[in-house]
């Protein structure tokens, strides 16, 4: 039997079109200017790096053209690819392509991106891409076309209704089966204003990254009961912008920039979607959104995600390389791994040394929801058991002691876990990968520790025949010792005390003449 005519699906899509100028300096806030200082003639600029830009119509050209057409004015050395036919100028096209691919990278322009150097640009009507340009929906036998691209944006939304959501949730599987197959990254947006529910087209997908506005002034909540896995918190990653349409694009530059070093640093899997999905999640910060939560099972903040976008944090974990698991010493501050896991564990050691504390430690998991095409004629995928991974955050103490649980990711709803802990005291960590046994499966692993001299202060207090002292400004969990001494020389311990708040006190027996008495930080 000859294969069916291909259906068309027609629909509303929402334009995400903002007359509000974008938010100054977001250049700043998102750790671009930070990272062209540290790096100055090597920063990246997304040169060798390939887009599709996704639009609602009718209008979907940032210029009016047709066939492959070279840019003019603020876009000139660009070439666009019209791949849904010929189209007039639509501004919210023109305004997202100022964000990825322009020419400006300061917000004084008015609208900035982080990779300039992007030149070659197709671009789609999301009708169009949804159906035969690209998805291929429905019974026509074929999986969605080879993206040759390095990265998808879209910038627009779409609800699904009882009698689109089959429809729709098979937009998303093929999707995430074209990721995985083919190894872009790919942004998607979620719908503006706070109090929208989150939109099952395109954000409700797992393999691609989610993006909302650190406002907090963006649909937020569980993917519904229409799709796959419904529950999962969206967005996963948040930037300093009045609409999520521009939000959306500029985190996609920033994922060109990654991908560009990557492609520089010949690191296998550096590239691969699922990485550089974890660079940004790692390095995206929480210090803006004093509220910011998590839990064991829901690894993202209910309207912040992973935090706000900082690239200059992800190209550190990136430019830490990739490390092997299970290796006796730690690894980097600032580094990634990649592992391939049907069961059991893959371990990377952290150190944090005495005297210091760890600031903060972010930690992200992510791997790619994969799907099969099931038997039966046409090309129907049916999404495969999620692979179950965990991620857990342990203290090693010196002893012989078991290891201390500090924090833990067991989502079995998500395609990520994240770890993240603040003022941590010295010692040797450890970041476990566990699974449930099933097919073997890739993952990659980001993180980034900060630490900082931990300087408490010791005082102390003679009452009667008793010398009290007095330490503060500890870690809670900070191994310690007081020591002391009649003339600077010879140092005897007195006590040891691991930290349980950020003050303790010690008293002992006053002695005749001078005593001195100083406090050591020890690893545990």
């Amino acid at each position: 039997m000859p294969p069916r005519a291909p259906t068309r699906v027609l629909w509303l899509i929402t334009s995400l079109l903002s007359t509000a100028p974008s938010q100054a300096a977001y250049e700043s806030d998102c750790g671009f200017s930070r990272l062209a200082d540290l790096l100055g003639p090597a920063m990246p600029n997304g040169a060798g790096i390939s887009v599709a830009s996704i639009e609602s119509g009718p209008a979907y050209l940032p210029q009016a053209g047709s066939g492959s057409f070279p840019g003019s004015g603020n876009f000139t050395g660009r070439t666009f690819t019209a791949k849904s036919g010929t189209s007039s100028l639509s501004l919210h096209a023109e305004r997202v392509g100022y964000h990825l691919y322009g020419p400006f990278t300061s917000s004084a322009s008015g609208w900035a991106t982080m990779a300039p150097g992007i030149t070659a640009i197709d671009c789609y009507e999301a009708n169009s891409w949804t159906d035969n340009a690209f998805l291929r929906p429905g019974l026509t036998n074929s999986a969605p076309l080879t993206e040759l691209r390095s990265i998808q944006n879209h910038s627009w939304i779409e609800y699904a209704s009882a009698a689109t959501a089959s429809t729709y949730n098979d937009f998303l599987r093929r999707l995430d089966f074209a990721i995985h197959r083919d190894g872009f990254f790919c942004t998607t947006a979620v719908n503006n204003t706070a109090g929208n529910a989150t939109p099952e087209l395109m954000a409700s997908a797992f393999n691609s990254l989610s993006v909302g506005l650190s406002n907090g002034n963006h649909s937020t909540g569980p993917t519904s009961s229409l799709v796959d896995s419904p529950g999962r918190l969206k967005p996963e990653i948040v930037a300093p912008f009045d609409a999520t349409s521009w939000a959306t694009p500029y985190v996609a530059s920033a994922a060109a920039l990654l991908r560009q070093r990557a492609a520089a640093s010949t690191i296998p899997n550096a590239s691969r979607p699922e990485s550089i999905k974890a660079f940004l999640l790692a390095g995206a910060t929480k210090s803006e959104f004093p509220g910011w939560s998590k839990s064991a099972t829901v690894p993202l903040d209910a309207t912040f995600g992973a935090g706000e976008l900082d690239i200059a944090l992800s190209d550190s974990i990136l430019s830490g390389t990739r490390q092997s698991p299970d290796l006796p010493t730690p690894r980097p501050h600032a580094a990634w791994g990649f592992v391939s896991l049907a069961s059991g564990t893959a371990d990377f050691l952290l150190d944090i040394p005495p005297g210091t504390f760890g600031t903060e430690l972010s930690a992200f998991l992510v791997w790619n929801r994969t799907l099969t095409d099931a038997p039966g004629g046409s090309f129907n995928l049916t999404p495969d058991l999620l692979a179950d991974f965990n991620l857990a955050l342990d203290l090693l103490p010196v002893s012989s002691t078991p290891p201390i649980a500090i924090d833990q990711s067991s989502s079995s709803l998500y395609n990520l876990e994240h770890v993240w802990k603040r003022n941590l005291p010295a010692a040797r960590y450890r970041l476990r990968i566990s699974r449930t046994p099933g097919t073997s499966r890739d993952c990659a692993i980001a993180w980034r520790l900060h630490s900082a001299p931990l300087l408490p202060t010791l005082a102390a207090a003679v009452s009667g025949n008793t010398v009290t002292l007095t330490a503060s400004s500890l870690i809670e969990g900070q191994s310690c010792r007081l020591d002391s001494s009649p003339d600077l020389l010879s140092w005897s311990p007195v006590h040891s005390f691991i930290a349980a708040a950020s003050s303790a006190t010690y008293s002992e027996p006053a002695t005749p003449g001078t005593r001195y008495y100083r406090l050591a930080l020890l690893p545990r």
